[in-house]
Parts: structure tokens; C-alpha cells; sequence
């Protein structure tokens, strides 16, 4: 059976953990493992953290909110997104970024497509 045709499975404790920002990122799955199609990235973000405005014109970035809030600000304005949400950024450049604004930690899991943006972080 060849290696691209096996399923993966990580395990809870498997994965590189590291500092970007003040966030604490770890990398679940990278495209070393997805045959570069897309990345997993477990966010942790602390009060009033998260990235400055930025833009990814060749990457998709999609992030699943676990616990807490975050506010995304793009070109289109700010919205809040809670747990279970699912807020999509498509390939193009759109200028986004995101904060948790309030007094605790919030968890959520990013997508990236293709994969390549977790080697930056790294």
C-alpha cells in the first residue's frame, strides 16, 4: 500500500507547540503530512491578544472557534465570532485579523489551503 493512500492519525499529545504573537500555535497536522494540500493549526489566544492586520493572497484560512470569543476585523468590518463558529477568509488577499477582547483564554482550530503558513510560524 503506498504512504499517500494511508489515513493519519495524531495524537493528543503529538504535534509542534510554539509562540506567535503572544498566541500559543500547534501545528496538528502539517503539509509535509497532506502532501501539501492544507495545514491544522490549534490556536490558543490570551486576552487581548491575536495578530495584527495581515492578508494571505494564495491562502484560504479557516478557523473554527472551540471556546471563547474572538473578534475578526476584515475590509468588511468586525464581527464577533463564539463558540461554534466557523468563520471562512477566502484566497485573495482580503485584510483580516483577530483578537480576543475578553478576560479569558479562547481555543480555536485553523485550516489553511493549501498548507505552507504553519512553516512561517515555525
Amino acid at each position: 500500500m503506498e504512504m499517500e493512500n494511508l489515513i493519519s492519525i495524531v495524537e493528543e499529545n503529538s504535534g509542534n507547540s510554539m509562540s506567535v504573537v503572544g498566541d500559543t500555535y500547534k501545528i496538528i497536522i502539517s503539509g509535509e503530512q497532506t502532501n501539501g494540500e492544507y495545514a491544522v493549526i490549534d490556536m490558543l489566544v490570551p486576552s487581548f491578544s491575536g495578530p495584527g492586520p495581515h492578508a494571505h493572497p494564495n491562502i484560504q484560512e479557516a478557523f473554527y472557534i472551540l471556546d471563547g470569543e474572538i473578534e475578526f476585523t476584515t475590509e468588511q468590518g468586525k464581527q464577533t465570532a463564539k463558540k461554534g463558529t466557523f468563520v471562512n477568509i477566502p484566497k485573495g488577499g482580503i485584510v483580516h485579523q483577530f483578537k480576543n477582547l475578553k478576560k479569558n483564554l479562547a481555543h480555536m482550530l485553523c485550516i489553511v489551503t493549501p498548507a505552507g503558513m504553519e512553516k512561517m510560524f515555525e
